[in-house]
């Protein structure tokens, strides 16, 4: 008689973990960055940090679980065994999860309950079933399955094994002309402009400033929805590629090869690696830098496994590559290890790292901004929460309240952008390179404000124009006049347009072609690629539809610097007027909670935080027959007024962006009031506020948002 296998010792246990482990975490995580490869190149990941990181899902983490189990059981084999039974039944319940979620209509609690119940019927299994222990042993071979599928996906191949990025183009330059490029992301032309259809002077004086001396293309348009292909393209010249990825190694021919032979190199780059640095690593970066890869790859896998009414207390993993947990900190020192931690602070250190030079240099800087997380008060300081309501996978819910709130604070932000600018041109006339200078500002892509729409999908969006339009300035080596472009030109442009200027050929086939270039043949048409890489082809003319203007100027006006940005909505009318004007009418029997965390910021740090946005919910429908309006005052005049949306248990939930004068002493001086109509006016009741643990995307404001349909 043959004996069976011993399936229960130590080795097997082993093999069960490992086999597990990779089912629930490895062979996730590793497609998801196959299909994702700018994460991995957004970290700036070495081929020693991929190896280490599929070491460490398939090997390193089930091996510790392992040894831990085996210490447990050398003290206590029944509680090691158990322990072992519990891993199992966690692992099969992770796996199970993702696919569960999948089905629409149920409850997250309850996908959840499942996913718990399928770990437990598995445990118990796995503990009585010596079949069921043999076929998880038998999947030991499972990580080196998914590890081979991993590295021989071709842009992952293309990270670990990469061509040389260091490549100087043998070119011949002989100019002496600093070259200044400052890329801004998801900015679209109509953010800046007035009723004019200029650049509105108040709102945005420096973008002003830089037209009157530089020449603005007011047609000018992105090539690429996505920045991961958007820079490139700048950079090259040349359409996007989906083959591609953002590295040195695809794109060896670019502006930084183009120039490093004869130019000295002053680049940030903050999602894309096409500028290779000579420079070796300095001690602690890769630490630091694999630090950060494994918190955003925690974050990304609780988004994985998470039903979404679940993960919706999670990190947003939707508005960049990278730095999902670097939240806005109470602390003396910015952190500026993020690529969107402390914007204005990488903005100002590239700033004062431009200087006169005995050698030409470039100064390139893209930065995200006023890309999402829309986070800043015109004056640099941040407010809280920074998170967006109703909008899902790059998708504006339907509630045109919270689109036009985004809109509202991504106006605010490009004030803040509008005030760098300033600081750009100050930092240049003062050290004397104004004049010389090929200074080249523009933005990568725009961005749409539109409910039941994307924000950046140019294939799916009834405005298109909203993306593809762009600002794009170039103040040429002692320019003094400015003036306005209407030409169709493209961001592939930007290249070739430097090496006109400054008297250089280019060596390779470009798309684009020099602004300034009077042979250059017409273009017919517009070019963009959606975010699924899909070309299309748009009639120039899309750029001077009115209607994205009109729209803009309907709901915020022009000519004001913030005024105009607070008085939106349908109540718009009592911005600004005293509550003693109106009256009070008693009190509702409504309490409502307010974000407590927002106060103790500002308070704590009023140089760095502001109490300019108030969120809250109320306990009920103080009004069931209409939508309840919150009006917010701060020592007796309106701030606010804004619609409070149903949740579950007969929660409402608010929130309102207020002036940053308005909030400088905080918490006696702001009230509450519910907003009712009637023939003799508006009347007001005043509601009982308190201050609790409310967080965005948790608990009770968490069910309303889901709620909220």
């Amino acid at each position: 008689m043959t004996a069976s296998p011993n399936l229960t010792g130590a080795g097997a246990r082993g093999l069960q973990l490992f086999a597990l482990f990779a089912l629930a975490v490895g062979q996730p995580l590793l497609d998801l960055l196959a299909r994702n490869a700018p994460f991995l190149v957004a970290h700036r990941a070495t081929t020693g940090d991929i190896l280490g990181l599929v070491a460490a899902l398939l090997v390193g983490l089930p091996g510790s679980i392992w040894l831990l189990e085996q210490a447990i059981a050398r003290v206590n084999p029944r509680l090691g065994s158990a322990v072992h039974l519990g891993w199992v039944g966690s692992l099969v319940a992770a796996t199970a999860l993702p696919v569960l979620k999948r089905v629409p209509d149920v409850p997250g609690v309850l996908l959840l309950a499942a996913a718990l119940g399928l770990g437990m019927v598995a445990g118990f299994g796995f503990a009585h079933w010596h079949r069921l222990r043999v076929l998880v042993t038998s999947l030991a071979f499972a990580p080196f399955v998914f590890a081979g599928v991993f590295a021989t996906n071709p842009f992952i191949e293309k990270l670990l094994v990469p061509h040389d990025g260091n490549v100087v183009l043998d070119v011949a330059i002989d100019s002496d002309t600093p070259v200044i490029v400052v890329i801004l992301d998801e900015l679209p032309t109509t953010s800046l402009l007035d009723r004019t259809g200029g650049i509105d002077p108040i709102r945005y004086p420096s973008f002003a400033r830089l037209a009157l001396r530089a020449t603005w293309f007011r047609r000018a348009s992105g090539v690429h929805a996505l920045t991961e292909h958007a820079i490139p393209a700048i950079l090259t010249g040349r359409y996007p590629d989906p083959n591609l990825l953002p590295t040195a190694s695809d794109h060896r021919q670019n502006l930084f090869t183009l120039l490093q032979g004869s130019y000295e190199m002053n680049v940030v780059e903050l999602f894309t690696a096409l500028f290779q640095p000579r420079d070796e690593e300095k001690p602690g970066q890769g630490v630091a830098r694999i630090a950060s890869m494994s918190a955003d790859l925690a974050v990304v896998y609780l988004h994985l496994l998470l039903p979404d009414e679940l993960s919706v207390a999670l990190p947003s993993v939707e508005q960049g590559w990278r730095d999902f947990l670097r939240a806005p900190r109470l602390r003396q020192k910015a952190d500026r290890t993020g690529a969107f931690s402390d914007r204005p602070t990488r903005f100002r250190e590239f700033v004062a790292s431009i200087e006169t030079r005995s050698e030409p240099t470039l100064h390139f800087l893209h930065i995200p901004l006023p890309h999402v997380p829309w986070q800043y008060m015109p004056s640099g300081r941040l407010y809280y929460p920074p998170n967006d309501f109703e909008f899902w996978d790059n998708v504006w819910g339907p509630r045109e309240w919270w689109v036009v709130q985004g809109y509202q604070r991504h106006l605010l932000q490009l004030a803040l952008v509008d005030t760098l600018l300033g600081e750009l041109l100050d930092r240049i006339e003062d050290i004397g390179l104004y004049e010389p200078a090929l200074l080249i500002v523009a933005a990568d892509h725009g961005a749409s404000f539109r409910a039941n729409q994307s924000r950046r999908d140019p294939a799916t969006m009834e405005h298109p124009e909203d993306v593809l339009a762009v600002p794009l300035f170039v103040k040429r080596p002692f320019q003094r006049e400015g003036g306005v472009d209407l030409r169709n030109v493209e961001t592939i442009d930007i290249l070739p347009t430097i090496a006109d200027l400054i008297g250089v050929q280019i060596p390779w086939t470009i798309d684009g072609c020099s602004m300034f270039d009077p042979d250059c043949a017409p273009r017919f048409h517009k070019t963009m690629y959606s975010r699924d890489d899909v070309r299309m082809s748009f009639d120039p003319a899309i750029l001077d539809r009115p209607e994205s203007l009109e729209r803009k100027l309907e709901l915020f006006g022009s000519g004001s610097r913030e005024n105009g940005l607070f008085a939106i909505g349908p109540h718009r009318d009592l911005i600004g007027r005293r509550i003693d004007e109106i009256g009070i009418r008693g009190s509702a029997n409504v309490r409502v909670e307010l974000m407590q965390r927002a106060f103790e910021r500002a308070q704590q740090r009023p140089d760095r935080f502001v109490l300019s946005r108030i969120t809250g919910i109320l306990d009920r429908n103080p009004t069931p027959e209409e939508l309840p309006y919150v009006v917010i005052a701060v020592e007796g005049v309106i701030q606010a007024v804004a619609p409070a949306f149903s949740g579950r248990k007969g929660t409402h939930f608010f929130s309102a962006m207020l002036p940053e004068d308005a909030t400088r002493d905080l918490r006696d001086r702001v009230e509450l009031f519910a907003l009712e109509t009637s023939p003799s006016g508006p009347v007001l009741q005043r509601l009982t506020v308190f201050l609790g643990p409310l967080k965005p995307g948790r608990g009770t404001l968490a069910s309303a948002q889901r709620g909220s349909g």
